[in-house]
Formats: C-alpha cells, sequence, structure tokens
C-alpha cells in the first residue's frame, strides 16, 4: 500500500532535540567533555561581561559552535548559522531548544572576537580533549588533491619542509624526497588547535617555532646564489598590545620571526666577511655571494586583527590571494632587475 505523502501540520510536540540524536553517536561524547571544561571557565566568562544591560550570546553558546564549524568544516559563519536553523543534533549540541531563535552570522562574529580577545579559546579547545578522534579534513584535502608520489620523484626542484621536534625543541628540515601528507601537517601543526603529528614514533609541532623558514639548505644545495623570501608574518607592530588577544597574538608573531631574524643577521655577517675579503682567507677560497630579495605586504597585514587568523570565508581568502598578487607584482616591478646581481633586502637594517 502506498503511503500517504500529505504533509500533516502539528501544532504542538513533546520532542526535544535530544530525542534526535541517536544515543550511540559519538558527538555525546564530546558534548560531555565539552561541557565540564566549559563549566570550569565560567568565572572567566563571569568576568568578561558586565552585570547589567542587554544579555549576548551565552560563551557556551559560541564555543559549542566554532567546535561544530571545525567538526563539520563549515567554511563561514553564515553557513553555520544557516544550518543551526535546521539541523537537530546542531542545536542539541550548542544548547538550542527545537523553537529557540538562531543568532545572526554577523553577531556570532563579533561575539566570537570578544572571546579570542580574552584568550579563552587556548584554554578552552586542548585538541587532545576537543577532538578525541583526531579528525583533520585537512588531510584528506592533501591526499586528495597534491601527488606526493610526484613531488618526491621530481629531481627538478629543490623543496624544504621543517617541524619542531616536541621532544627535543630541535628543528628537523625534511627533503623533497621525505615529503609526505604528515610531513606537511607536522609543519603548520599548532599545538592549540592539532594534536601533535607523530612520524616515525616522534610527536612534531609547527616549524615555525624555531625556523620560519629555514633558509641554511638552500646555501648546501648551492644551485642559486638568490633567496626570495615570502613573508606572511609581520615583522614590525606600530601599536602597544593591550588585550590578552592582542598580547598573545604579538608574543607569537616575535617568537616566530626571531629564527628567521636570527638567520639573516648571520648571512648578513658572513656577507660582510666576503666582501672584505677575509672569508675568502679564512676558508682558503672564494666565497660564494648570497642575495637575499623579499616579497611582503606589510600594509595590508597591519590591518589584520588576530582574530583574522581564524577566518575561514571564501571571500577572506580571495583577499588574501589580491593582497599577495599586489606584492608581488611590486617586487617584479621594483627589484626582478636586480636578481643575479645584488640583494635587495637590507640585512643591516631588516636584521639589526
Amino acid at each position: 500500500m502506498r503511503g500517504d505523502a500529505t504533509q500533516q501540520l502539528e501544532m504542538l510536540s513533546a520532542v526535544t532535540p535530544d530525542t534526535f540524536v541517536p544515543r550511540g553517536h559519538p558527538i555525546r561524547e564530546i558534548r560531555s567533555i565539552v561541557d565540564r571544561a566549559l563549566s570550569e571557565l565560567s568565572p572567566v566568562f563571569d568576568a568578561m561581561y558586565a552585570s547589567g544591560g542587554r544579555p549576548s550570546i551565552p560563551p557556551e553558546h559560541l564555543l559549542k559552535a566554532m567546535l561544530l564549524q571545525a567538526f563539520y568544516s563549515i567554511r563561514s559563519e553564515r553557513q553555520l548559522c544557516e544550518r543551526l536553523q535546521y539541523d537537530l543534533l546542531f542545536k542539541w549540541f550548542v544548547g538550542l531548544n527545537i523553537l529557540d531563535p538562531v543568532f545572526d552570522h554577523s553577531t556570532f562574529s563579533k561575539n566570537r572576537d570578544r572571546l579570542l580577545e580574552h584568550d579563552v579559546a587556548s584554554r578552552f579547545f586542548s585538541p587532545y580533549d576537543m577532538n578525541p578522534f583526531n579528525i583533520n579534513p585537512l588531510r584528506e584535502m592533501l591526499e586528495r588533491e597534491v601527488d606526493f608520489k610526484a613531488v618526491r620523484a621530481n629531481s627538478e626542484f629543490d623543496l624544504y619542509v621543517s617541524a619542531t621536534n616536541v621532544r627535543t625543541g630541535k628543528m628537523r628540515v625534511f627533503r623533497r624526497e621525505q615529503i609526505t601528507p604528515d610531513v606537511v601537517m607536522a609543519s603548520a601543526c599548532l599545538p592549540f588547535l592539532f594534536r601533535a603529528v607523530e612520524i616515525d614514533g616522534v610527536p612534531y609541532w609547527d616549524g615555525g617555532y624555531v625556523s620560519n623558514p629555514p633558509l641554511f639548505p638552500f646555501f648546501r644545495a648551492g644551485r642559486n646564489d638568490d633567496i626570495v623570501l615570502v613573508q606572511t608574518n609581520p615583522l614590525v607592530s606600530n601599536k602597544t598590545p593591550r588585550t590578552a588577544r592582542e598580547i598573545l597574538n604579538r608574543v607569537n608573531e616575535i617568537t616566530f620571526n626571531a629564527s628567521l631574524q636570527s638567520e639573516l643577521r648571520a648571512i648578513g655577517f658572513v656577507s660582510r666577511q666576503r666582501q672584505s675579503g677575509l672569508l675568502g682567507r679564512w676558508i682558503g677560497r672564494s666565497a660564494k655571494p648570497v642575495r637575499i630579495h623579499r616579497i611582503a605586504a606589510n600594509k595590508e597585514l597591519k590591518k589584520l586583527s588576530s582574530s583574522s587568523k581564524f577566518t575561514v570565508d571564501w571571500s577572506f581568502f580571495r583577499h588574501l590571494r589580491d593582497v599577495g598578487r599586489k606584492a608581488a607584482e611590486e617586487f617584479l616591478r621594483k627589484d626582478f632587475g636586480a636578481i643575479g646581481r645584488r640583494g635587495t633586502l637590507d640585512l643591516r637594517k631588516d636584521a639589526a
């Protein structure tokens, strides 16, 4: 017998979102862990908000929504809020009832920035607690989009990727023939967001903590005398950070730039000794020059707030692409003719 497809509207249903979440679903255990972590942060939340005025979005709801965005690879706050409208599992996880209104995406972004400014995210998001199954869609995307076998087999170029050994604090540089999805994941593994990536039983974090990026492998390769550095992390900040998030962001910038500054100072010292003739006398032969160039977009990058690092909107990615292209075009117009003749980065000034 064919069933009746006619919809009969129900004016009242005695159900909650919990009814529609399967008892064995792994997200139930995740929510239990999240709720325990949030209860410990309650005093922090109290200090963030005024005692009077119009109620804002509960910070607990925001943090849970941010977790869903990461778990399900949702590209933007707009799409996240749209899904909260109709997905009962999402409503249940965040803590909304079926008929509760969902916050607007612009309001979500503003309130999220408040959490980031008070550094709540780093206290809340331990990847070992919040991601017990170690789900990372980036790895699947890398394996799908990049032919690592072809990369390793191509001897026409040199490729070096660095990662930080968590146990020793030392840098490891992986050569082209060693590059795998795990190596790439390790090189971008920020410890507050991702679990350490294990390679041959050794845990690794982002290589930027000790080398950002490593320049010395290019000297050993000896193929070229010019190095073009594409810099995405601003060196100089024109204002004093005041909020907890601004302070942490600036500390991270200084930390990630320190190793690069050290290498540039070493290159500058060696270059001056070569020019004076001292280096040639020390090593008993003439030394090759090393010419350093830099493509940077410091002016545009300074405009971005620390919370922009969590922005995953496609329009924002296009904006970064356009900023990068503009910086590259400016370099080509101004300094391309110097390649092979002289360095265009003032090592005395920029690495002092």
